[in-house]
């Protein structure tokens, strides 16, 4: 079963299935097409219904990070947000991460494109690289704070 893309009183959506839950975006915007888009189909993995794939429950998922620039994240498989604390100690929500994303950065899946204390050009695999090709070059959206439990 596809993802419905429609337009109620509401504004546009997309939704998985028939009787799905709305995922309300922004109409003429691409990237928010896109995000709602992918939070549907997750609904309809997380009920199964995603032809043969089954799905595992990952529900909440929390660790440090091998990063010199990133200190903890915490990936939550139901509301599709990925928290993330830097060194720094500044906290970024991210939103609409889908697991391949939150996978990808997790493990780093990018190489450095600068250089700096802990790391260099061309460093792979590179957690703060990921964060950046992943989360910010996508235009994820994303807002300061989060909670890390």
């Amino acid at each position: 079963m596809p993802v419905q893309y429609g337009r109620d009183q509401e504004g546009c959506y997309a939704r998985y299935g028939n009787e799905g839950h709305n995922y309300y975006y922004k109409c003429n915007s691409d990237i928010a097409r896109k995000n709602a888009g992918e939070k549907a189909l997750a609904q309809g993995i997380a009920i199964g219904d995603f032809g043969p794939i089954k799905y595992v429950g990952l529900k909440k998922w929390r660790n440090t990070a091998d990063s010199s620039n990133v200190n903890r994240m915490v990936y939550n498989d139901e509301t599709l947000e990925l928290v993330i604390r830097f060194k720094s100690g500044d906290v970024y929500t991210y939103e609409g991460v889908t697991f391949d994303i939150f996978n990808n950065v997790v493990n780093g899946n990018a190489a450095c494109k600068t250089s700096g204390d802990g790391w260099d050009i061309g460093k792979d695999p590179s957690v703060g690289a990921a964060v950046h090709k992943y989360l910010v070059d996508s235009s994820i959206v994303y807002r300061k704070g989060g909670s890390l439990r």
